[in-house]
């Protein structure tokens, strides 16, 4: 009876050796194919398995520096981007502060045109470029007043109708 035990030992002890040395081996494998893959991704490596992870370790090292300086070189870009767009939203502000106040004054212009009697068409004063002399004498530039004179002269043109 002492036999059939020690067969039945000796059998179980065998198959969980036999198990063992699969499952070794399967480890053994899958790092052989993990330190493989790892040789095709990183550029530069030997046939060697220490130097392959030597050199995975190194280029790994340096994508998280690469990552680093691009975030930090981002973050400079979009403040900048953000800064400028900051100007240029400043400066579109000006200039429709701008726009209204020169059609403002163009208002008034036409409106003084129009008390001096000086017809407009479509913008432009017809007849507002040049004086006209009696029986062809030549033309003179007309001066037009300064933005500022303009009540100026839309009073002188009511004190000319006046006087009329």
């Amino acid at each position: 009876m002492s036999f059939i035990l020690y067969k039945s030992h000796c059998s179980r002890v065998c198959t969980n050796t036999n198990n063992q040395i699969l499952v070794e081996r399967r480890r053994r494998e899958t790092i052989n194919e993990g330190i493989n893959e790892i040789a095709k991704i990183v550029p530069g490596c030997e046939k060697n398995k220490g130097s392959i992870l030597a050199r995975a370790v190194q280029f790994i090292t340096q994508l998280k520096d690469n990552e680093t300086q691009n975030i930090e070189k981002w973050t400079l870009e979009k403040l900048l981007t953000e800064q400028a767009i900051a100007e240029l939203s400043s400066s579109c502000d000006k200039l429709k502060n701008e726009c209204q106040r020169a059609r403002a004054e163009c208002e008034q212009w036409k409106k003084a045109a129009q008390n001096a009697g000086i017809s407009s068409v479509e913008g432009v004063v017809v007849g507002a470029g040049t004086n006209a002399g009696a029986a062809g004498d030549a033309k003179e530039p007309i001066s037009a007043p300064a933005p500022n004179t303009v009540g100026a002269a839309v009073a002188a043109t009511a004190a000319n109708e006046d006087a009329e």
